[in-house]
């Protein structure tokens, strides 16, 4: 099934039965206003739906997931030493000084962890053009800038040295 998260209420992510059909009960009254449910599976691209709540049933139409590409490689420390559990997240490509930059620029695409040695593998990353970023508490965050994603395709390689935070700092 597909693991879907609600981000309205108090619910706990659900599971998509075998034919993919879930349902979430809410309060209206308490809960009214706009909400988001993502749907997320390994391989494929996450899906967000932006709804209105409304008393009774709100049919959110057929939620699409599509295979996604996927993005290897390691984070590594100015020795050139792995780094293990970094976070890493694609995310949209966009010149980070611009004043035009739109919050919705920052939002994370798809989001993995490094493994003991560094190495990470990121799947379900959307076709399109990504910066992917790693970040560890007390190193300074990096990224890999412009990198090209094709759907059901493999990028590979690609090393992002963090530094430490300055003592000083």
């Amino acid at each position: 099934g597909v693991k879907l998260e609600a981000t309205v209420g108090n619910f706990d992510d659900q599971t998509s039965d075998a034919e993919g059909r879930f349902e979430f009960t809410f309060d209206h009254l308490r809960y009214a206003g706009n909400g988001n449910l993502t749907a997320v599976a390994d391989g494929l691209v996450r899906e967000k739906k932006n709804f209105e709540m409304t008393a009774g049933t709100i049919d959110l139409g057929d939620i699409v997931l599509v295979p996604g590409g996927t993005v290897t490689g390691r984070v590594q420390d100015e020795a050139g030493l792995g780094i293990a559990d970094a976070a890493v997240f694609a995310m949209p490509h966009t010149d980070r000084r611009s004043p035009f930059a739109k919050k919705s620029d920052y939002q994370s695409l798809a989001f993995t962890r490094t493994d003991a040695k560094g190495a990470f593998v990121m799947t379900g990353v959307p076709a399109g053009f990504f910066d992917v970023w790693a970040q560890k508490q007390a190193k300074l965050s990096n990224w890999a800038d412009g990198l090209t994603v094709e759907a059901r395709g493999e990028t590979t390689d690609v090393e992002i040295t963090l530094s430490d935070i300055p003592e000083n700092a």
